[in-house]
């Protein structure tokens, strides 16, 4: 099996920091290319008597601290000698992570998961839930509790077999 192109979707949320560790042992592991995507939504509010946008202001500022963010993801990837990719993408998470896979020719996504608030699930289920039942590209999960060993260094993957 071999992975070219591996896509992880980032929410800088402490398992998706875990996520990039596992993807940066797999892609030095299969010698694939890494990419980091951002999605978000811009916030917006339906009131009785019509919506409530983003103002300008507020979008320069989600964009910004979301290209800070993924900079310091890049920057630590780097340090440790990893080259990686990355994009930000505004639209509805899950369907923006399934169309960039396919955009891109990834061969997996890899997301962590974690045990979230079931409430919040119930509601709105998780995103991962959502790219795993919509995605044409398999789509690696990874529970947070081995995504933090992986982090300390606990877990790496065998020596590739030539």
């Amino acid at each position: 099996m071999q992975l070219h192109r591996i896509l992880i979707p980032v929410d800088f949320t402490p398992g998706s920091t875990h996520a990039i560790d596992y993807g940066a042992e797999l892609a030095c592991h299969f010698e694939s290319q890494l990419m980091l995507l951002h999605a978000y939504r811009l916030p917006s509010f339906a009131l009785p008597d019509g919506a409530l946008m983003a103002t300008p202001g507020l979008v320069t500022r989600i964009t910004d601290h979301a290209a800070d963010a993924m900079d310091s993801c890049l920057d630590s990837l780097s340090e440790r000698g990893i080259e990686a990719d990355a994009m930000l993408r505004e639209g509805e998470p899950s369907l923006v992570i399934s169309e960039v896979a396919s955009e891109i020719g990834a061969s997996v996504i890899l997301m962590g998961t974690h045990d979230g608030d079931a409430l919040v699930h119930l509601l709105s289920g998780s995103v991962t839930e959502r790219v795993v039942r919509g995605s044409r590209v398999p789509v690696l999960t990874i529970h947070e509790s081995m995504l933090e060993a992986v982090s300390k260094g606990e877990f790496r993957l065998p020596p590739a077999s030539v």
